[in-house]
């Protein structure tokens, strides 16, 4: 029973200077439990779903900087935010609940504002050794017109999420994944190449990693190479037990279910690149390396396989 005293009076603390709140009385247990969030989604930018594991009182939601009695009882809450979240947009929201134990918890839920213009984007061309004066770059091709807002770019170590850009057929967008570059697009005859910074922290995850690109965060992968310079014995190849993990998960849906691309022949000095004409059958097959001096980041790739 102290721990439902104690419940209590954090939830008179919490909203002593608030509006007055209906209590929940009905305590079924003496032990207090946290209700989870076991699902949430964003429908038509603006509404917002939240299911629980368990039966809860909403209590409030903060966001835009506000703060939003609630106070409903239920299992699944739909939230009207009152405005549409731009496509693309970072979007929080905080929710304090509380279960029927009185156990009170908070939780932030982030969201991307729905993009319903993905462009179809291929990998491109990556450099995974980079040097200072030739840098981890990832390129990627536009296969078909779209926006980029929302699209997210990952090596499993950090995830870059694309700015609102209107993409066309045969454009190019490079992505500088760990130096600075100017953000610019520029004119290459009817199409743009697009010049991105992606602020990682890191750089490439070396000559064993995975590169992806969702059509957002948490969404459906719309491209993926794995490689490995077959060296890193441990986690198949991999080098890491996450990276292994991820790789076979790609491999089990089909998004890369072939072996790792053989990146061992990568140096500072050379690349890898899709073959011309934009190969994709999500295999080794369509990929070669060659000289950094010949790599295409920004145009259309040259096929000049490295050789031993």
């Amino acid at each position: 029973m102290r721990r439902i005293f104690l419940a209590i009076a954090i939830a008179a603390a919490l909203l002593s200077c608030e509006e007055k709140i209906p209590r929940v009385e009905n305590y079924q247990h003496s032990s207090s439990s946290l209700a989870k969030v076991v699902s949430y989604s964003l429908i038509g930018n603006r509404i917002i779903k939240v299911g629980f594991s368990e039966p809860v009182e909403l209590m409030e939601a903060l966001y835009d900087g506000r703060r939003r009695v609630v106070s409903q009882f239920g299992q699944e809450f739909s939230i009207d935010i009152g405005r549409m979240i731009s496509r693309g947009e970072r979007f929080e929201i905080s929710l304090l609940s509380r279960s029927f134990e009185g156990a009170i918890s908070r939780m932030t839920l982030l969201f991307y504002g729905i993009n319903e213009s993905i462009p179809s984007l291929l990998i491109n061309e990556v450099s995974i050794k980079g040097t200072s004066s030739s840098p981890d770059r990832i390129e990627l091709a536009v296969i078909a017109d779209g926006n980029s807002a929302g699209v997210l770019i990952t090596d499993n170590q950090y995830s870059f999420i694309m700015p609102d850009l209107e993409l066309k057929k045969h454009d190019i967008v490079v992505i500088y994944w760990d130096k600075k570059t100017e953000v610019r697009s520029e004119e290459r005859g009817s199409y743009k190449t697009h010049y991105l910074m992606a602020s990682s922290p890191s750089t490439l995850s070396g000559t064993s990693g995975i590169i992806e690109i969702r059509s957002h965060s948490g969404g459906d992968v719309m491209d993926a190479i794995v490689y490995s310079d077959d060296y890193a014995k441990s986690y198949g190849g991999m080098g890491s037990e996450k990276l292994e993990k991820r790789a076979g998960e790609l491999s089990e849906s089909g998004a890369w279910p072939d072996i790792p691309l053989y990146s061992g022949y990568v140096t500072s000095s050379r690349v890898l690149a899709r073959l011309p004409g934009y190969t994709d059958t999500d295999t080794a097959d369509d990929w070669f390396t060659t000289k950094a001096r010949m790599s295409s980041f920004g145009k259309e790739n040259i096929y000049d396989p490295y050789e031993e």
